[in-house]
């Protein structure tokens, strides 16, 4: 999937239009902060990053979770 492609579903998920989303992403520790979703290298990069982590985990779950940053921020200060 490109990013453009998954850029357009995350902001369907979130029923936000494209230019009011700030994408990010954290791998299943949710003692690190968000990473930013900008463009196609931060989305090869983190394919990458969570394929890694899926050859480590064998059985184990593996999750990448999405967020809005921008609405995340907001809605925990």
């Amino acid at each position: 999937m490109t990013w453009l492609e998954f850029k357009r579903l995350a902001c369907e998920h979130f029923d936000i239009p494209p230019e009011d989303v700030l994408l990010g992403y954290r791998l299943g520790d949710r003692k690190r902060g968000w990473v930013s979703l900008t463009c196609e290298s931060n989305w090869n990069a983190a394919k990458e990053i969570l394929e890694e982590k899926m050859k480590k985990a064998r059985t184990l779950p593996v999750m990448m979770e999405l967020a809005n940053v921008v609405s995340y921020r907001d809605s925990r200060q």
